[in-house]
């Protein structure tokens, strides 16, 4: 019984995490959809256009046959074998996976395509390595948006996320981040000490040498100019998705691609929050924001994220599913050929 014991408490601690996450998702989803006049939402529901909908959800098709093959140009110097369709697979497992688990689809990813010839840990650098672009084109969409529409998101941001946050602040809150950045440099600094005296930090060492390979595989990338241009475009394709969204609700057919580059950055503020799949985050953070910049109803706000969000979900738990069986007739087909 004791043998099984860590294994189990350890299967408990990842089932009562998965459950606390999914409670956050089911209270943000309540917080955002409490106090809506759904008659009104039914309303405006009857009056979208779903042909622009389809639209959306080919934008983000687009944006994920990009995201495939960039990250099969940053697995080629490290293996030769990476294919586009490795890549792709391996992106839509992870994209299924972060559905149901938050957090998750990167490492899901980085197992799917992980072998013989490429080590989890290299992989994985190439996935720090694309979440760094991802992060830095956060910023650039976010200053683009700021540039468009100064004065009324300047005062969203300082109104309704600055100051209610500084309230939440306490001290208490301080001194926990204080302790915890104090830890993380006295356990990097432990690394860097006892690597070659220490089975237990050599082997973390080695893991962060992996990495950092995996980073560094964009340095001797063929094609940069190339990667550069499907990131851009792929964040062109994210902002379109809102576009294609705003035509499909006549009320909404006045805003600009310069609304588009915002509501955009704030959806990505939404991953953030640690519930599977941005479940209720996404739509909270992007009604108020229409509510709040734009004057529009909380309905249309929740509408307008429900069409963004769930198009885009049902796209991906449907190509996760083709590529999960994908990879598992795969699967099988080496195995009897062994």
């Amino acid at each position: 019984m004791r043998i099984f014991a860590p294994a189990m408490a350890k299967k408990a601690l990842k089932i009562l995490e998965y459950i606390l996450l999914f409670g956050l998702g089911v209270v943000l989803v309540w917080v955002a959809l409490r106090g809506i006049d759904w008659k009104v939402f039914v309303d405006n529901l009857h009056t979208v256009r779903w042909g622009h909908v389809a639209l959306s959800a080919l934008a983000c098709f687009c944006a994920l046959v990009l995201r495939a093959e960039r990250w099969k140009d940053m697995l080629r110097p490290l293996d030769p074998s990476a294919t586009f369709i490795k890549a792709w697979d391996a992106n839509n497992l992870g994209n299924l996976s972060y559905l149901v688990v938050a957090g998750s689809g990167d490492f899901v990813r980085t197992a799917g395509v992980t072998n013989k010839n490429i080590t989890y840990d290299k992989v994985f650098g190439t996935v720090l390595m694309e979440r760094a672009w991802d992060s830095l084109m956060v910023i650039v969409v976010t200053i683009l948006a700021i540039v468009f529409k100064q004065d009324a998101i300047i005062g969203f941001l300082k109104d309704s996320v600055l100051k209610p946050a500084a309230g939440r602040l306490s001290l208490e809150i301080w001194l926990i981040l204080g302790a915890l950045i104090i830890a993380i440099v006295v356990f990097c600094v432990l690394i860097y000490k006892l690597r070659d005296k220490s089975k237990f930090f050599g082997k973390i060492a080695e893991w962060i040498r992996g990495v950092w390979d995996g980073i560094k595989a964009f340095l001797v990338m063929d094609r940069k100019g190339r990667f550069a241009i499907y990131t851009l475009c792929i964040w062109f394709c994210y902002v379109a998705m809102c576009q294609c969204v705003f035509w499909a609700m006549p009320g909404l057919g006045d805003l600009t691609f310069a609304d588009a580059l915002f509501l955009s950055a704030i959806g990505n503020f939404a991953t953030i929050v640690p519930v599977p799949g941005g479940m209720g985050a996404f739509h909270y953070l992007i009604a108020l924001a229409m509510s709040e910049i734009y004057g529009f109803g909380w309905e249309v706000g929740i509408l307008f994220a429900t069409l963004t969000h769930e198009s885009r979900t049902i796209l991906l738990v449907v190509l996760g599913a083709i590529s999960a069986a994908a990879m598992a007739i795969r699967r099988g087909r080496r195995k009897r050929e062994m």
